[in-house]
């Protein structure tokens, strides 16, 4: 017995210890095109995504790139030398994290994340490597840097030293400056297996603990761990000891409560039957079943999200396809108008349970939940109907204030209408004298005859005279 094994988790025990364990075939192409020649390997690197899907087991595997001593021919480590065995052992083989390794400075910043902490790992790593030509600098979690330790960093990498590797590895990589990622030469997103990969590696650490597996069992695993590796190997490793290395699709069930996706698939069919006898049941069995509610109702929103997706052919390729058909003929006939609107039935129900709630509430949510899905159609009508009634309402509105408007206008001049007497006027003007006798007033004034401008035009020369043109056209 390997007793350097006990008490290691099975996630830190199988961490891939080379590229080609490291599943993300997308990754393996960037890395074949990019890391063969050292003169070619970035100096500032990015790396995004998912908690658990293997940004951290990314930058120490690229780490042997820059620091193993006897690299093959297309770039990838040996593996053998002082410098790739002392990354496996003490990094990825490792449980802590805080574990000095020659070459390598891995910094967690959500345990040092201020201005002096960044300062001092500033001030070691642009001092020259004591072994080899490089030193890598791992920056974990960096969004957890404080805006000022951050600023500290890009000074760092605006003129990095030749000596030195920076990798930025962040869940959330929109709380780290704009600046900074600017200055990455390569940025990568590390994103989820599909089901049918992530239950591959299940299955090959199955085969070396001995277990007895099934692949049904191994994929609703998958699907419960929300395809994150260390999820779903955590939670395999604790079905196998629980109930004795028999990973069957019984145990698989009877721990995590039964396959959540196939009860939600229940739930709609329930909801949508025609008699609320099936609803009832349905909910009532959730109960006797050990089914903690409120996991479920957590977990609905979800699942309804993934079939609006699995309904448009996006990113099918991560579900089993008997689960796609499932699914793609429970949503067939949904309309875009009836998923807005089913949308919004489930949301409201994920927003307004509580932890602490009691069972009875939880019961009565999701029978009313269910009743609503069951007229969602005539919601979704409904919505429509608002909507075309919400836009007569705004015409009439915006009709009525401008009329509105002109009633109070004319108001407004009728009430600045002056009727000025000759009184009046000569107070303003001084002396003002009424005009009588106007009667051909306008008779004895010579009005010269206007001719067409058709005329007029024709007169111009355009060739030779324009000038006498003009003055002619305008007299």
């Amino acid at each position: 017995m390997d007793y350097t094994q006990v008490g290691k988790s099975w996630f830190t025990k199988y961490r891939p210890k080379s590229e080609e364990d490291y599943c993300g075939d997308s990754i393996k192409k960037v890395i074949a095109k990019r890391f063969v020649k050292k003169e070619d390997f970035p100096h500032v690197l990015f790396i995004s995504g998912l908690r658990g899907c293997g940004k951290t087991t990314f930058c120490r595997l690229i780490a042997k790139r820059y620091l193993c001593l006897h690299p093959h021919e297309d770039g990838s480590p040996c593996d053998e030398c002082e410098m790739c065995e002392s990354i496996n052992e003490i990094l990825i083989g490792g449980e802590s994290t805080q574990v000095e390794c020659p070459g390598v400075v891995e910094v967690d910043a959500t345990i040092a994340n201020g201005k002096e902490a960044i300062q001092e790992v500033m001030d070691e790593a642009l001092q020259p490597p004591v072994y080899g030509d490089l030193k890598v600098l791992i920056m974990d979690e960096c969004h957890m840097f404080s805006k000022a330790a951050q600023n500290s960093l890009l000074k760092l990498i605006e003129d990095i030293p030749p000596h030195l590797v920076v990798m930025f590895a962040t869940t959330d990589p929109q709380n780290v400056l704009d600046t900074i990622k600017s200055r990455c030469q390569l940025m990568l997103e590390v994103g989820k297996q599909s089901i049918k990969d992530m239950s591959r590696r299940l299955k090959q650490i199955s085969v070396m603990e001995g277990l007895t597996v099934s692949d049904e069992a191994l994929e609703v695993i998958a699907k419960k761990g929300d395809r994150v590796p260390r999820e779903c190997i955590n939670l395999l490793e604790a079905i196998a000891k629980t109930y004795d290395k028999q990973v069957t699709i019984d145990n698989v069930r009877d721990y995590i409560g039964g396959d959540m996706s196939d009860r939600y698939v229940e739930f709609y069919k329930a909801a949508n039957s025609e008699n609320v006898y099936d609803l009832l049941k349905f909910i009532r069995g959730l109960r006797e079943n050990n089914i903690r509610q409120v996991d479920f109702i957590r977990g609905l929103l979800k699942f309804t999200v993934d079939a609006l997706y699995i309904k448009n052919g996006i990113a099918i390729d991560e579900y089993p396809v008997e689960y796609i058909e499932a699914v793609k003929e429970l949503f067939n006939t949904y309309t875009i108008n009836q998923f807005d609107m089913l949308l919004q039935v489930v949301e409201q129900l994920s927003n307004q349970i509580k932890a602490e709630d009691n069972t009875d509430k939880f019961e009565s949510s999701l029978i009313t939940t269910g009743m609503r899905i069951s007229k969602i159609d005539m919601l979704a009508k409904g919505l429509v109907s608002e909507q075309l009634e919400s836009d007569k309402e705004n015409k009439e509105s915006l009709y009525k204030h401008s009329q509105m408007l002109k009633r109070d206008n004319a108001a407004i001049s009728e009430k600045l209408k002056v009727d000025l007497g000759i009184e009046e006027m000569a107070d303003s003007f001084g002396n003002v004298e009424p005009v009588e006798n106007t009667s051909g007033l306008f008779e004895d004034i010579d009005v010269p005859e206007l001719k067409p401008v058709e005329e007029k035009v024709e007169q111009i020369d355009t060739d030779n005279n324009i000038g006498d043109g003009v003055d002619d056209f305008f007299g």
